[in-house]
């Protein structure tokens, strides 16, 4: 995968988990980001969870 395929994919996954309401439905859709990308859970989480514009420290 190509780094622009990696963050479109990251986009539509980031998409699907935001509406999934239920935690089992968020967990097979996380079940299934883990395995496509080798990431962790708490990794994989914190990526499908981050902010589109990035939030900046304390400066």
């Amino acid at each position: 995968m190509s780094y622009n395929e990696k963050k479109q994919h990251v986009a539509v996954m980031r998409r699907r988990y935001a509406g999934m309401t239920t935690k089992k439905a968020r967990s097979r859709v996380l079940d299934g980001f883990c395995e496509l990308t080798g990431l962790s859970r708490k990794h994989a989480i914190r990526t499908l969870r981050k902010r589109k514009t990035g939030s900046k420290k304390h400066e």
